[in-house]
């Protein structure tokens, strides 16, 4: 239990010295830094044929799969949550930073070797996935405890916006494969010291504020360390609004919303994956390899620029606007877009996609992953979005991974033969599908829109988030 009291001390370092307030404030700034170093893999698209090239690949489909498995690494996030809500956000950051490192480093050595061993880059992949969830998961659940519930929208958006806006600011920069991999290593580094340091759960109820410093803490708190971590600095106990039932992990599926959830997401994240992926060769195709960094950014600005925008206007609007229309909405525009494809191949058909999918994914992540927060509350957070991570993790690596075989197939297995100007088309049935999925998703989500705005309907919404009824379901009972 000492053991335990002397972690506790050095956890709460910042608060210790500066006291509360601004060690929220310093936390939530090291966030940032954190979840844009977890957002590199949305680059992927700006390097992924001169990665083929660095390898020795004859086909530059090929190194798509690449992205899948880190898009797999990142998405099957629930790992590092369970890590997160066992061990806190130091332990969190420390080993997601590792992989990081250890994974863009050791992609480095392998393309400055003359003799690389391709099968172990999905490994490697895979490993930077788990990292940047983990740097991302530490950020955005330690924060949202942070704050009031009541403005866990804004700071989901306002994280998933820095997530976004690395592939920005990477792409801008990119000169050569084997400088970006070494850069983006240290930029871990970077991020996992100022993490140990500056990233730390403060919390903010009033009597939580007035609590002795954990040095004169009782034994009884330590019972069951693992969950009483986070329960003894849970920042409030005050509902949101729109809170459909808190509950466990376990609790979630229990409702059909968690499933709306669910398929909205996968529907529009995997769509959205396979544009990211499929960018840089779909780019080739059309003969413009020239453009592939900047079909990036403006993928890329869009992307950060919408979670930002209707993370921040999806709070105040909330009694008006139905928080999954806005989902709704997103996965609309990249229906139209990738439909589009499919009635012409044309060189500027490519940036109405990444405009399209930016708006569609920008949104998916911002309200989507904020959703299952303020619909189940914030209890194992790291847990919950972990689970919810699942939806872009399936999604985005099967329609990668059949986007990958249907391309293959229309190029009679090379890929040099995918030129639009010669009337090759290899993606057609790729847009194909994904407007099926795109359009399945929005089925799901249209369902979950109308059950939202008829629980809202029912609820006299208070003036305060704190004066909700204990009510856990609108209709009285679960649905099961």
């Amino acid at each position: 239990e000492r053991e335990r009291l002397r972690e506790r001390e050095r956890v709460m370092i910042v608060s210790r010295i500066l006291g509360p307030e601004p060690a929220r404030w310093i936390s939530l700034f090291s966030g940032m830094f954190l979840a844009f170093t977890g957002g590199t893999l949305y680059a992927f698209g700006t390097y992924s044929v001169d990665l083929a090239a660095a390898l020795g690949m004859e086909d530059a489909n090929d190194v798509n799969l690449y992205g899948s498995f880190g898009d797999l690494g990142v998405y099957l996030g629930f790992v590092m949550g369970i890590f997160y809500d066992q061990f806190g956000p130091q332990a969190t950051v420390a080993l997601g930073g590792s992989l990081g490192f250890l994974g863009y480093f050791f992609i480095y050595l392998q393309i400055t070797e003359v003799d690389p061993v391709l099968w172990t880059m999905n490994i490697l992949f895979f490993a930077i996935g788990q990292g940047s969830f983990a740097v991302f998961i530490a950020a955005i659940s330690t924060n949202v405890k942070n704050w009031p519930n009541k403005q866990n929208g804004k700071i989901v958006a306002l994280y998933l916006f820095f997530y976004g806006l690395s592939a920005v600011v990477l792409s801008f920069v990119y000169t050569t494969v084997e400088t970006y991999m070494f850069t983006v290593a240290l930029l871990f580094a970077f991020a996992t010291i100022q993490g140990l340091f500056f990233l730390e759960l403060v919390p903010i109820s009033p009597e939580a504020q007035k609590m002795p410093l954990v040095a004169n803490a009782s034994e009884d708190d330590f019972e069951e360390p693992s969950s009483k971590y986070l329960e003894d600095i849970d920042p409030s106990t005050k509902k949101h609004p729109e809170n459909i039932a808190t509950v466990g992990v376990r609790g979630v599926f229990r409702y059909v919303d968690f499933y709306l959830i669910f398929l909205g997401f996968a529907g529009v994240s995997g769509a959205g994956l396979m544009w990211k992926n499929d960018l840089g060769s779909v780019s080739s195709t059309f003969g413009m390899d020239d453009r592939t960094s900047n079909l990036v950014v403006t993928w890329g600005l869009v992307n950060s620029a919408i979670r930002i925008i209707v993370g921040s206007a999806a709070d105040p609007l909330g009694p008006f606007v139905p928080r999954p229309s806005w989902v709704l909405f997103g996965a609309f525009s990249m229906f139209l877009s990738h439909v589009l494809y499919l009635i012409t191949q044309q060189n500027w058909v490519l940036w109405v996609i990444s405009v399209g999918t930016g708006i569609g994914y920008g949104i998916a992540f911002a309200i989507c992953n904020a959703l299952v927060l303020i619909y189940f509350g914030t209890e194992s957070s790291g847990l919950k979005l972990g689970i919810a991570s699942l939806a872009p993790a399936i999604a985005g690596f099967l329609l990668t991974f059949i986007s990958g075989k249907l391309s293959e197939l229309a190029s009679d297995g090379d890929f040099s033969n995918c030129v639009i100007a010669e009337g090759v088309d290899c993606y057609f049935t790729s847009f194909l599908m994904s407007s099926i999925c795109l359009a399945l998703s929005m089925v799901s989500l249209a369902v979950l829109t109308f059950r939202h705005w008829r629980r809202m309907k029912r609820r006299q919404a208070p003036a305060d988030y704190g004066e909700l009824g204990e009510e856990d379901d609108l209709d009285g009972v679960p649905d099961t």
